[in-house]
């Protein structure tokens, strides 16, 4: 029987192992763990290399120094295995015409069980632990090698955005198979599962959110749906998928199954495009999003990726401003300033609010109030801010405000909006101009701040504010509280209603 060796010899890294071999003949298989591998004898079948790159057109193979022959048989024979159940799924040329080489043990990374390399264009499984990964560096070299040389974009050279872990990409537009990868990616990132897996990860392992990694994960787990395979050197088997420790990092069986036609559509053009017939791309706009729905739950928008945090109906009390509650966020209500008392984020009180502040504007929203990030401080990507700001003694501004109360007077939310907005400001001005309400000499509002007040005070349906003795504005209903802190009146930019 032959010696099984490299056929790809790259000047960069790997290709060392025949002068490994040359200075130690005879040395196959002597390892401590020999006995679980393949021993090489003259009976031993023998595996032609040349076949199993031409059949799925593979530009070469590569071993590790510390490969014995036998685990290279053993390795070779796993691949052409998984490979050709693959090549079910996206059609023979896995190698897209001789491009992708594989290698076995030669070009580790510490930490990873495997990697892609988009330089040399190859997936290397490690010795050890790259069974079960194969799947997952194919996904990653479709990606690349469709993004890279068929639907090309001159920022985004993976299909998916490669490193990036925005949300979306609305600049990465090109032709049909992007705009696939980019909906398959944009919809993994509004599911439970990933937001869970964001929560624990950020911001101390942006691996987990790179664009280009949730596109492999997720066809790693479309390849063993699809294949219910049992051979464990491709990937996982599915139950794994949606109930094994790191369940996170996969979607759950009914986030899954929302995007699979989506999926379908992507790998059959795969299959139809790198074939000797395939049809040419077609350009392809941004996609339309497709939202997680969870079960049970109203059919979600299309266009949306930002959900309204409420849009929750309410019993008019008789003292209402309406009998539908304003949609509110919660995220406009924080700030950066580091000499105020500020949130930048959302603090979720385990008492049951959730609670934001930018020093100058507070509120504490029960129905806002998410169970599952009790004790936390979220920011708006949500980023875990705990250990930067938390807030947890929010009560007492409460009860400071109650001491220096002044007087209970009417308010009208929706005749504040109207007069604010009769002005014609907008943007920056808002936050220039201020608004002095009820003739106090001395202390007026910043008109942004005191349409963010209006739009809380319609949202806990009442008609009435107190009104202390420094004109900080307060409201305390059933579903929560808001307080509004004024500005030193400044005459040459006030607007003076009443």
């Amino acid at each position: 029987m032959q010696k099984i060796t490299d056929t790809y010899k790259t000047p960069i890294r790997g290709g060392r192992s025949e002068k490994w071999w040359l200075n130690n003949p005879g040395q196959l298989d002597k390892g401590k763990n020999a006995k679980h591998r393949t021993q090489i004898t003259s009976k031993t079948p023998d595996i032609d290399i040349r076949k199993f790159l031409d059949e799925f057109s593979l530009k070469g193979v590569e071993f590790g120094n510390w490969l014995g022959q036998g685990e290279r048989y053993d390795h070779l024979l796993s691949a052409g295995a998984a490979i050709n159940e693959l090549s079910k799924l996206v059609g023979k040329n896995v190698g897209f015409d001789g491009n992708v080489g594989i290698a076995f043990g030669a070009r580790g990374v510490k930490g990873a069980a495997a990697h892609f390399e988009c330089v040399e264009n190859m997936i290397n499984l490690t010795k050890r632990s790259g069974a079960g990964t194969l799947a997952h560096e194919s996904g990653h070299a479709i990606d690349f090698n469709i993004g890279a040389f068929c639907d090309q974009h001159k920022t985004y050279a993976y299909l998916s955005g490669g490193r990036s872990t925005a949300a979306t990409l609305s600049d990465n537009v090109g032709w049909e198979m992007r705009a696939m990868v980019n909906q398959i990616v944009d919809y993994v990132k509004t599911t439970g599962s990933f937001k869970k897996l964001f929560e624990r990860t950020y911001p101390n392992s942006p691996y987990w959110y790179r664009r280009t990694e949730v596109f492999a994960r997720f066809f790693e787990q479309y390849v063993a749906y699809k294949t219910q395979s049992k051979n464990a050197y491709l990937c996982k088997p599915w139950d794994k998928y949606v109930n094994g420790l790191n369940k996170l990092a996969y979607l759950q069986e009914d986030e899954f199954k929302q995007i699979l036609p989506v999926a379908d559509k992507l790998v059959a053009r795969i299959k139809d495009y790198v074939s000797n017939n395939g049809l040419p791309l077609e350009k392809a706009a941004y996609p339309i999003a497709i939202v997680y729905k969870p079960k049970d739950a109203p059919a979600p928008g299309t266009a949306a990726t930002k959900q309204p945090q409420d849009t929750k109906a309410t019993k008019n009390n008789g003292e209402s401003t309406g009998t539908v509650k304003a949609k509110i966020n919660l995220y406009d209500f924080v700030g950066k300033d580091k000499l105020r008392p500020v949130l930048m984020g959302v603090y979720h009180d385990p008492k049951g609010y959730a609670v934001a502040t930018d020093g100058w504007i507070f509120i504490a929203d029960k129905e806002l109030f998410n169970a599952e990030l009790s004790g936390k401080v979220i920011g708006k990507k949500g980023e875990d801010l705990t250990k930067y700001k938390p807030y947890p003694k929010w009560h007492i501004l409460l009860e400071e405000k109650d001491k220096k109360m002044k007087v209970e007077i009417k308010f009208n939310a929706d005749d504040v909006i109207k007069f604010i907005k009769s002005k014609g400001l907008t943007g920056k001005q808002l936050k220039d101009k201020q608004v002095r309400l009820y003739s106090h000499r001395d202390y007026a509002y910043r008109a942004d701040y005191l349409l963010l007040f209006c739009k809380a005070v319609k949202r806990f349906n009442v008609n009435k504010v107190i009104l202390n003795s420094r004109c900080h504005l307060l409201v305390k209903s059933d579903n929560g509280y808001v307080i509004l802190a004024p500005q030193e009146y400044n005459s040459e930019i006030a607007l003076n209603y009443k």
